[in-house]
């Protein structure tokens, strides 16, 4: 069974219902669920495996337990929410800012 973001616009308790929900429905079926998701408690509430993509390309894959104690920059800083980071270094915000906003112009209006 596939699940794309299943949680998402969810309260706290809705998104603990539907995990529930998936590993029941996994577990009684005895289904593979894919669940695509960035809801970190979810991930480790419901998840056997872990699998990462970042730019393309897979940065990391194991167990929850695995996740939770990598020492990747990339892994950190997604797991624990930081602003700071690899994943959001000053050339990818400029690059993002190119697409969303044209040339020459930044969120707030200025000059990059």
């Amino acid at each position: 069974m596939f699940y794309d973001e299943p949680s998402a616009g969810l309260d706290p308790v809705m998104v603990g219902v539907i995990d529930k929900l998936i590993k029941d429905l996994t577990s009684k079926l005895g289904i593979t669920s894919v669940v695509i998701t960035h809801e970190m408690p979810s991930i480790f509430r419901i998840a056997d495996e872990v699998i990462m993509l970042y730019g393309g390309k897979i940065v990391f894959q194991g167990s929850p337990g695995a996740l939770r104690s990598s020492t990747s920059p990339l892994v950190r800083q997604f797991i624990n929410g930081d602003p700071e980071g690899p994943l959001n270094a000053p050339r990818q915000l400029a690059e993002l800012s190119q697409r969303l906003f044209g040339s020459g112009r930044t969120p707030a209006g200025g000059a990059s």
